[in-house]
């Protein structure tokens, strides 16, 4: 049988990740913490590639738009636009724009189009050669943050406040009056992170209980497709990550125990990898504040399936793996042996 197993321990930082984001062809990594540091990797390598200039803030979200574009948010409120130099072989700062005083929560990009959301605020610029232009702004009534914000297709954006529980879905061109906005009735605690599948049809939240539900999202409105609980209440109240994965066959999230939560959507079944290198079918239940897996992504190439997942260990050790499976084997289940075949993608 074979599982995801560890391809690359990353171990430059030194304060918490808050980000990790894979780049268009997976061939780049983008990694950001607290202290403003942002680091470039090379997957073929395992190296670092490059540290950009650090930022007088903590560096928050991030987003490539492909291999030579990269955008990263930090906590004074600034974006900073990044672009490869071929010359040089370096990644060098073109434009940055500040759309307000409060950290950037999230970035999105669709095309030549670049969403952010700061404060409770949404944003979106066109990206014109070097240069970023304006518009759209809108702003969410009576909530602290927009905390994700997501490209359903080039008009249309989903915007999450869930802190609240509300999601909007925005069209670009005509913001004056959003699509819909919807409250999610059947969130059981405070939502923690979200993010979208890749057709857009489903999103993925975590919240404060540590479990993950998942969303479809209707032309009406967005409706509970499925929940995945996990074993015990976070005694951190600490929202971690989750993202979907091969394919959107797999729902994953971190843990406040060390753990990157696996499901698979299709079938139920669960799976933990421990960020120590193991992996196991059934996780544990009792939980860690020293062991936080709060940043976490995914991406699938034609041969293989990677994860990547930052953990804090509470002693100063920030290390961020890469995880790797073979694309040709079916996910294993919870009864050793029995293989789920096939791609959903």
């Amino acid at each position: 049988m074979t599982s995801y197993t560890v391809w690359r321990t990353l171990t430059a930082h030194t304060q918490i990740v808050n980000f990790i984001a894979f780049s268009a062809t997976g061939e780049l990594l983008a990694t950001g913490d607290d202290g403003g540091t942002v680091n470039v990797w090379s997957l073929a390598s395992g190296k670092l590639f490059q540290s950009l200039p650090m930022g007088d803030r903590e560096a928050v979200s991030c987003c490539w738009g492909d291999d030579k574009e990269l955008f990263v948010g930090y906590g004074d409120g600034e974006i900073q636009f990044y672009e490869h130099n071929r010359l040089t072989n370096r990644f060098e700062r073109n434009a940055r724009v500040r759309p307000g005083d409060n950290h950037i929560s999230c970035l999105a990009i669709h095309g030549n189009r670049l969403a952010c959301g700061s404060g409770n605020t949404v944003h979106c610029w066109r990206i014109e050669g070097t240069a970023l232009r304006h518009i759209l702004r809108w702003t969410f009534d009576n909530i602290r943050e927009v905390r994700t914000v997501h490209f359903v297709d080039r008009h249309t954006l989903l915007a999450t406040a869930l802190y609240e529980g509300h999601c909007i879905l925005l069209d670009v061109l005509e913001p004056s009056k959003p699509l819909w906005r919807r409250r999610l009735s059947q969130m059981i605690s405070r939502s923690g992170e979200a993010a979208l599948s890749s057709d857009g049809r489903y999103l993925t939240i975590t919240n404060l209980a540590s479990a993950v539900q998942v969303h479809e999202i209707l032309p009406s409105g967005i409706r509970l497709w499925k929940e995945f609980a996990s074993p015990a209440r976070s005694s951190n109240n600490f929202p971690t990550q989750t993202c979907f994965a091969e394919f959107q066959k797999l729902v994953i999230s971190g843990s406040d125990n060390g753990e990157v939560r696996l499901w698979n959507a299709q079938t139920n079944e669960r799976f933990a990898l421990s960020h120590g290198g193991g992996w196991r079918f059934f996780w544990r239940g009792e939980s860690g504040s020293a062991r936080i897996v709060q940043a976490i992504s995914a991406f699938s190439s034609a041969d293989y399936h990677y994860l990547a997942s930052a953990c804090c260990d509470g002693a100063g050790s920030h290390v961020v793996r890469v995880w790797r499976r073979d694309y040709k084997v079916g996910f294993p289940t919870c009864g050793p042996g029995h293989p789920v075949n096939g791609s959903d993608g």
